[in-house]
């Protein structure tokens, strides 16, 4: 049953993320994504593990606006890995300077245990800073389990390299 429900989950994920461009969007470029994670357990602060993911996304930029989902994969050298997908609306405040806010949706498991997976769902709020061409975003983001009694805190550092 868990893994009919978490197939539902990519499912309904994927047709958000489908549908998340906005229709009058005057760019797309796509990137490949780079980052690390650090994951601490709440309400009582324990670390969970350090993740490194790679995700490919694309950004559909519309004036000072920007939508950008992404799909891609994280792990940790715990040995657990997941995919992960997400939403980040950006607005550039400035010509190198954009605030950013998210909404992800995380698998996690340990080796090949599908059964006892963990889906999370979180959002935050980060900044992203335009470097040589490249896009550096950290950022904070708190997770709640959607099939487990978990919430955690996450703070991030993406790496956004348009292809």
């Amino acid at each position: 049953m868990k893994l009919l429900w978490a197939r539902v989950v990519a499912v309904g994920l994927a047709g958000a993320l489908a549908g998340a461009a906005p229709a009058a969007a005057a760019a797309a470029t796509p990137a490949l994504n780079l980052g690390v994670i650090d994951v601490v357990a709440l309400p009582d602060p324990a670390h969970v593990g350090l993740y490194g993911y790679a995700a490919g996304s694309v950004a559909f930029t519309a004036g000072r606006l920007s939508v950008i989902p992404s799909i891609g994969w994280e792990g940790s050298s715990a040995g657990a890995w997941g995919f992960v997908g997400g939403v980040v609306l950006d607005v550039a405040v400035g010509p190198v300077l954009g605030l950013d806010a998210a909404v992800t949706f995380i698998h996690d498991q340990v080796g090949a245990d599908w059964e006892n997976a963990l889906f999370l769902l979180g959002g935050g709020l980060g900044v992203t800073l335009l470097v040589d061409g490249l896009a550096v975003s950290p950022s904070v983001n708190v997770f709640r389990g959607l099939n487990a009694p978990v919430w955690s805190l996450v703070p991030a550092l993406n790496l956004a390299v348009p292809l």
